[in-house]
């Protein structure tokens, strides 16, 4: 029987991803996060976040959708309709559907 994967353990993984070098196919951030709020009022909650510095500073998102359902009410999130509002400067998300 195949694994079921949680929302945690995905959001670890992404995390490991965020982390994971980039000859290794991941992001390269040293500095990654999981569950991370924006401001204390009712702000963004990511999944995971990643931070560069390298080259300037680049935010990388992982949202993590474990249905559907999920899925779409994400899309109606003001931070998806107005990005300035949200956190990151790249938002992938990862999802697993049965």
């Amino acid at each position: 029987m195949a694994k079921q994967w949680t929302h945690a353990d995905l959001c670890k993984k992404a995390v490991s991803w965020l982390k994971r070098s980039h000859s290794t196919g991941g992001c390269g951030c040293p500095n990654a996060f999981s569950e991370v709020q924006s401001g204390s009022n009712g702000g963004e909650i990511v999944d995971a976040i990643g931070i560069k510095t390298a080259e300037g500073t680049e935010t990388i998102v992982v949202e993590v959708k474990v249905s559907r359902s999920d899925f779409l009410a994400d899309r109606k999130k003001p931070f998806r309709a107005e990005p300035a509002l949200g956190m990151g400067q790249i938002l992938h998300v990862s999802r697993r559907f049965d």
